[in-house]
């Protein structure tokens, strides 16, 4: 119901559900969009006979990034301590990668670039961990071949080869680009994850019975191997639960119950190399309770038309639809407080996102998408200041006041004097450049070292300034 309801909708090409006992590896439910008559299969298209979930594989975007962190986890690579810095793109060789929210998050935690599903940090785990640690996890969690579930023509999805694999394609595979994978696949590598670190073997059928009610089959569960740690596993699980609660798969909570998931929106290939400018797979994969989960889901929408096509925005709430149904359908308790035993209730707030630097029409689309009022003081292009701060918990209807920055006007008339902006981060040399009129041009991140033109020479307002910044101790 719920797939099909998307899938037409959302006009997408294909969509797919899977719903697996985490601590067996048994399928409870699946279904693949588009479908066929099997009494008058003739009547339609060879391309409707594929189970999407299991015969297709494609490049799964973020939410690939939970193994990532697994990895990174289990190899201690990150801890509660680490902290990674985002200035909205990094370098590596010769190519640049940009963050996929298209600007800077400047420092997080590891936690935080989980839940904001920051690339660039993404990609700074992925070349800690290195090549030789990465294509040891991604096997072990089973990717790159078939995961042997009971049902005909499933895909082994595709890995980069690792004799071949460069640092470029490690830092795109750390988020879930280069390698491509099945629904199956990631939904039995996540279960993994939901039930402690051991990875199942997935099969739909349970027992045979003959015409008698005689048993003559059983498909009991079988472990194939542990991945990570038990410690791994829940300390994951716990950072997944806040990516639902305060990250971008807000879409997917189920009040009464603790959730965990990711969200994804991944670009789609294209014949020949490259990516598509205007497709993207949105998925959702997550499971419930987040605490001994009882059932992990993954939804997966190719294609879907119009805007919003993120998977937060596309996938997660088919989800959270599925999921609470089942939830009570098995009779799964709701969560309760062991403080005052009373039933769990979403807090209904929402983060101010942080929309110092952006342009106007980006900062109200931003607030708008949140459910916050906004309230515009100034003139201008750019946001200047913002009040409450970014990160501030606000009730939904709640108003953000945003000040416009007085120099970035229509008219570029008038000169200015470029100040010194070596030392300093490249959040506070936006901000300085922003509020004389003038637009920088990054390069690296950390603290600037070198600037063009230099300090001390006068320029026109609405003039580029280039800044170096480098990592610090470098």
């Amino acid at each position: 119901r719920e797939i099909e309801k998307v899938f037409k909708e959302r006009g997408a090409k294909s969509a797919a559900v899977i719903v697996m006992d985490p601590a067996t590896g048994e399928i409870l439910a699946l279904a693949s969009r588009p479908t066929f008559d099997p009494n008058n299969y003739g009547k339609y298209p060879a391309t409707n006979r594929r189970n999407f979930a299991i015969n297709d594989a494609y490049e799964p975007g973020s939410t690939m990034k939970i193994i990532t962190a697994a990895m990174a986890m289990e190899e201690k690579v990150v801890d509660g301590e680490s902290r990674f810095f985002c200035p909205g793109h990094i370098k590596v060789g010769k190519e640049t990668i940009r963050c996929a929210h298209g600007r800077a998050h400047g420092s997080q935690t590891f936690a935080q670039i989980v839940e904001n599903s920051c690339n660039v940090g993404f990609v700074q785990v992925g070349l800690d961990l290195g090549l030789d640690k990465y294509y040891h996890y991604v096997k072990a969690f089973g990717f790159g071949k078939v995961t042997g579930i009971d049902l005909p023509g499933e895909a082994s999805g595709i890995l980069v080869p690792e004799k071949k694999a460069q640092q470029i394609d490690l830092a795109t595979m750390a988020f879930g680009q280069a390698n491509a994978v099945t629904s199956i696949q990631l939904t039995t590598a996540v279960a993994a994850v939901a039930n402690g670190g051991i990875l199942m073997k997935p099969h739909l059928v349970k027992q045979v019975i003959d015409n008698n009610g005689k048993v003559i089959k059983k498909c009991d569960p079988e472990a194939v191997r542990r991945v990570i740690s038990e410690e791994t596993a829940h300390q994951l699980c716990l950072i997944l639960e806040d990516e639902v609660t305060l990250g971008t798969g807000q879409n997917a909570y189920i009040e009464g119950y603790r959730v965990a998931g990711k969200t994804g929106t991944a670009e789609k290939s294209k014949p020949g190399g490259g990516y598509l400018s205007n497709e993207y797979i949105a998925s959702f994969i997550g499971f419930a309770p987040a605490v001994n989960p009882r059932l992990v889901c993954m939804v997966v929408v190719d294609a879907p038309q119009g805007y919003p096509y993120f998977g937060g925005w596309v996938a997660a709430p088919v989800f959270k639809n599925i999921m609470q149904d089942a939830l009570h359908y098995l009779e799964v308790p709701m969560y309760k407080s062991q403080e005052n035993n009373k039933t769990l209730e979403k807090v209904e707030y929402v983060l101010v996102p942080d929309l110092v630097n952006l342009p106007l029409a980006e900062a109200l689309s931003l607030l708008n998408a949140r459910g916050l009022q906004s309230k515009v003081s100034g003139s201008g292009n750019i946001v200047w200041q913002q009040t409450p701060q970014p990160r501030t918990k606000l009730q939904p209807g709640a108003q953000v006041i945003i000040s416009l920055s007085p120099y970035d006007k229509d008219d570029k008339d008038g000169e200015v004097t470029i100040p010194d902006l070596q030392g300093k981060s490249m959040r506070e040399v936006a901000k300085i450049l922003s509020d004389l009129g003038l637009h920088l041009i990054p390069e690296g991140y950390g603290l600037a070292y070198d600037q063009s033109p230099s300090a001390g020479k006068v320029v026109s307002r609405g003039s580029s300034i280039k800044v170096k910044f480098q990592p610090i101790g470098e």
